[in-house]
């Protein structure tokens, strides 16, 4: 296991600005670029798969206010990069806002899989999150983004002060899919909006790759429905000819974690690892 701490260089970037670049050597994905500025810290674990893994982090374990975190993501032809983060990325409370934002290129016949924990957000905290993927006209993508509601251990359910997420997918110079979520105390009670649901999640699968199985997917999710009253509502909705968008809500984090772990095997048989088995 490398620690990217030691290939850090001296030169003056702003704090928490990252950079990763994935290259095909040898039959396999290396890591050929990484720079992360603190708070932001980069490990690339081993794995039994083909791809190359990175897991990201922050020094103090989560994101404070004022905190701006910028990634970088080079995914060039012919690679399969995983992003993982240590755990789930918690916000502390702050009358300031956190910010992360992900712009990753993805090349042609390349897979990149976005595997983070969930966000969990503490009560009184901010924060802004997009995520921007460039994609060649035959690369492949899977992205899970998920949120809970914070720390119900503690007693704290959907008590942020705001929750801001947008997700943009852009081939052949055109967007593709654009999803956005706000979830904003201003505009009522969090916690009776979200009614008996603790977690959401949205995964995106796009690419020839991975077209069978997101089809295969979608066709499950249709036959099983989902009944009014159940603790996991799930919903499958085509990207064109070769992805699907998977929205869920469930009262459980731990159970919305196995569905999606369950959900996403096809992913695991192509890259030959499975980046979800912790959750």
């Amino acid at each position: 296991m490398l620690n990217f701490d030691s290939l850090q260089t001296q030169t003056e970037v702003a704090p928490g600005t990252g950079r990763l670049g994935f290259e095909r050597v040898s039959n396999r994905t290396a890591v050929v670029e990484a720079f992360a500025s603190s708070p932001l810290k980069f490990v690339n674990p081993s794995n039994h798969g083909s791809a190359a893994w990175v897991v990201s982090g922050t020094y103090g374990g989560g994101l404070l206010g004022g905190d701006v975190i910028g990634l970088t993501i080079q995914a060039r032809e012919n690679t399969q990069a995983v992003l993982m983060t240590q755990a789930s990325t918690k916000v502390y409370r702050s009358d300031s806002l956190a910010i992360q934002a992900l712009d990753c290129t993805v090349g042609a016949r390349a897979l990149f899989v976005s595997a983070p924990d969930r966000v969990a957000c503490f009560a009184g905290s901010t924060l802004k999150q997009t995520q921007k993927y460039t994609l060649a006209a035959d690369a492949n993508l899977v992205v899970v983004d998920w949120i809970s509601a914070g720390r119900l251990e503690s007693g704290e359910r959907w008590q942020f002060e705001r929750y801001c997420n947008r997700i943009e997918i852009w081939q052949n110079g055109r967007l593709r899919f654009l999803d956005a979520l706000t979830l904003d105390a201003m505009h009522g009670p969090l916690a009776e909006r979200m009614r008996r649901f603790n977690t959401l999640a949205t995964a995106i699968i796009v690419g020839p790759q991975v077209a069978k199985g997101a089809a295969a997917l979608a066709g499950v999710i249709a036959e099983e429905g989902f009944a009014r009253g159940v603790e996991t509502r799930v919903s499958a909705s085509p990207i064109g000819e070769d992805g699907i968008v998977v929205r869920c809500a469930s009262v459980d984090v731990e159970a919305l974690g196995a569905r999606l772990r369950n959900a996403l095997g096809f992913v695991c048989e192509i890259i030959g690892d499975n980046p979800w088995s912790r959750w």
